[in-house]
């Protein structure tokens, strides 16, 4: 039986539209698994005509081998000090932790995150 989490509901309504959620438990997805596999076993018993099928970017990022422990991410310093300037939110980490600043400069590289970090000082300095 298909059990929403907390604060959450199974069905939705959009644009008058009801739509039905059914999250999937699965086994702990681990790197190199193939995905089609993962959704044959667990999901094509429940999909019919018409479904929409999502997946969420945390088990593609597992499988691919782009998510790690935190204990595997040694920050620099650069990713500590930027770090100390983005706003902790209740909804989520973000960059606001030395490892996942760490992880955004890898993605994205040093200058586009050093060019973000300084349009954001200039408006922050003009109140936006």
């Amino acid at each position: 039986m298909a059990k929403a989490n907390e604060g959450k509901s199974l069905s939705i309504s959009v644009d008058g539209i009801e739509y039905e959620r059914i999250p999937l438990k699965t086994h702990v997805v681990m790197p190199g698994e193939k995905l089609m596999d993962v959704v044959e076993q667990y999901a094509a018993a429940e999909l019919r005509d018409g479904d929409i099928f999502f997946i969420t970017e945390k088990i593609v990022a597992i499988m691919q081998g782009r998510s790690y422990a935190l204990d595997e991410i040694q920050p620099r310093k650069l990713a500590t000090f930027l770090s100390r300037y983005v706003t902790k939110t209740a909804y989520g980490i973000g960059l606001g932790m030395p490892e996942t600043m760490e992880m955004a400069l890898r993605e994205v590289g040093t200058p586009r995150v050093l060019l973000a970090s300084a349009v954001a000082a200039v408006t922050k300095a003009l109140g936006r």
